[in-house]
């Protein structure tokens, strides 16, 4: 798993993330089951941070893996749809930017996909 990839498309900026990163991302979880592992892992530790973009980019990055990722990311996603629905309840305000709204709603869409059975449309 390329992790300065990974760190560079969850950081805690507000530059948004660029997005061949989320391409490049997905391809790893089509790597190894071992990868795959490797980057859930990482993007659940990252959800875990306090930054309301850090979040928010974490959020994107999972839906993303989630649609065109291997189909066993998806799955073992499913195992932390508490940490994603807390996200629901985060209330936080950066620099006058309050994310609650995009938060909420990232968080609402990603566990609708990752609960899901069959494969939901963009």
């Amino acid at each position: 798993m390329d992790k300065s990839l990974c760190s560079k498309a969850t950081s805690a900026d507000e530059v948004p993330t660029p997005g061949y990163m989320f391409n490049e991302i997905a391809r790893i979880t089509h790597a190894s089951a071992d990868a795959c592992k490797q980057l859930e892992e990482f993007l659940i530790k990252r959800l875990k941070k306090d930054s309301v973009h850090q979040k928010l980019k974490v959020l994107r990055v999972i839906k993303h893996c989630c649609l065109m990722g291997h189909p066993t990311f998806r799955r073992d996603m499913q195992r932390h749809t508490t940490e994603i629905k807390e996200c629901l309840g985060a209330r936080s305000c950066e620099r006058g930017f309050c994310a609650h709204g995009a938060l909420c709603l990232a968080s609402s869409r990603l566990t609708m996909r990752v609960t899901s059975r069959r494969r939901l449309p963009r």
